[in-house]
């Protein structure tokens, strides 16, 4: 079976008659065409082309902080971001690579994810080459695959994609993003491709936030972050600007207060504990005193 590569430099998907003239001749009868996208290639690549195999198009719309799964692409596919960022796990090295509206990733044949980090509704459309026939909705119909040697699998420490089961209560949750006991560096700081897994978590922490919002500024969704660990601050509330930050570990343990700054940047807000420093403390209410004063200062208060 004969192979015929072609190389594409920029993307318009859509719906039209082709006619090829020799001469200037104006078109004539009735023509339309259907603008699908337009978007700016990221990748240079060559897509093979093979007879009797389908070519699959189709638009999306992914829910943020939702997660197609690891699924088998059998032949290059195109992806045109139109809204949000489209995060791609797979290919060399289980890379992460993130795509803003306005542009287009062209991906070799393999095992990928596609992944809505983001805190707004991601929508794409997608050209799938070398589709088997009887193939119908690639991404989100049929099998899924284990994730690839190297890729860490991550179901966002059991969060519900689209918090469904937290919002219908009226309720909120925290979950744990980079907590402070001594092992954490082993798991949470493991290197994703696209930063260390802590950061993965907090996205998926700021896709719920939308679908979690209160009647306030901040969203139901919070995040745990050991207060022994002040140096990720910065970088969590920046990824996670509307959570509210549980930070455990202030006195016995060792966490400052006077170092959590970065916590409340910007409108954040964040709860401080402290236990066995306050209860231990000879005058426990003068003790407690001083850390809310503590915090109230560097919270700008």
């Amino acid at each position: 079976m004969r192979r015929m590569p072609f190389v594409m430099s920029a993307v318009v998907l859509g719906s039209a008659l082709s006619i090829a003239t020799a001469f200037a001749t104006p078109p004539t009868g009735d023509l339309k065409f259907e603008d699908y996208t337009r978007a700016q290639l990221v990748e240079s690549a060559s897509v093979p082309i093979v007879g009797g195999l389908t070519l699959v198009r189709g638009s999306y719309s992914v829910a943020p902080g939702a997660v197609t799964g690891w699924r088998k692409l059998p032949g290059t596919t195109v992806l045109a971001v139109n809204k949000g960022k489209l995060m791609l796990h797979g290919g060399e090295g289980c890379a992460a690579k993130d795509y803003a509206a306005g542009q287009a990733a062209v991906i070799p044949a393999g095992v990928y994810e596609v992944h809505n980090a983001g805190s707004e509704p991601l929508e794409f459309f997608g050209a799938f080459f070398g589709q088997p026939k009887g193939t119908t909705k690639p991404l989100v119909e049929g099998p899924t695959e284990a994730a690839p040697a190297g890729c860490p699998e991550v179901k966002a420490a059991g969060v519900p994609p689209d918090g469904v089961a937290v919002a219908t209560s009226a309720a909120g949750l925290f979950v744990l993003v980079r907590t402070s006991n001594p092992g954490a560096a082993d798991f949470l700081d493991a290197d994703t491709g696209a930063g260390p897994l802590h950061e993965r978590i907090a996205r998926v922490v700021d896709g719920l936030a939308d679908r979690l919002a209160g009647s306030g500024a901040f969203s139901g969704a919070g995040a745990v972050i050991g207060a022994t660990e002040p140096r990720f601050l910065d970088r969590l509330r920046e990824l996670m600007p509307r959570a509210i930050f549980l930070l455990p570990g202030v006195g016995a343990q060792g966490g400052w207060a006077a170092a959590l700054g970065g916590a409340f940047a910007g409108p954040g807000s964040a709860l401080v504990t402290a236990s066995r420093s306050i209860a231990s403390a000879p005058d426990p209410a003068v003790a407690a005193e001083e850390l809310r004063a503590q915090v109230w200062s560097i919270a700008g208060g």
